[in-house]
């Protein structure tokens, strides 16, 4: 499933005490950092979902770092229907701490998040079907 991401390398899992209660977990540098009091009260569903959001924002990041890096050796990737979406990851990334700062609903708009809780939402339903 995550793997279907083409994500490797060396991503990390921490856990941390004292995350706001509002944070569940976040994806930055190749880590995925998770709020142990969410992990300790909540239910599988709820830690898978956890996990597949985080690993699509890492698979946001790589992807968009890819598209930067094309676009500057001169390919014209804004032109490949693959490369659609990674502008919008792109355009969200530049409005991501305004967005997060004015509010959980201007965060949840967030086109990231968007895609990210779409994402996770889809895997664990999967997950769910095979059971």
């Amino acid at each position: 499933m995550v793997e279907d991401l083409g994500l490797e390398g060396d991503f990390r899992i921490t856990f941390t005490h004292g995350l706001s209660n509002d944070t569940l977990a976040y994806y930055k540098d190749h880590r995925i950092d998770y709020n142990d009091a969410f992990l300790s009260t909540a239910k599988e569903p709820d830690m898978l979902n956890a996990v597949f959001h985080e690993c699509f924002h890492a698979y946001q990041e790589v992807v968009s770092n890819v598209y930067t890096d094309l676009l500057e050796q001169g390919v014209r990737v804004d032109k490949m229907p693959d490369f659609e979406r990674v502008s919008e990851y792109i355009d969200a990334y530049g409005t991501y701490a305004s967005d997060s700062a004015t509010g959980f609903a201007s965060y949840e708009a967030n086109r990231l998040e968007y895609y990210a809780r779409a994402f996770a939402e889809s895997q664990v339903a999967k997950l769910a079907s095979v059971i």
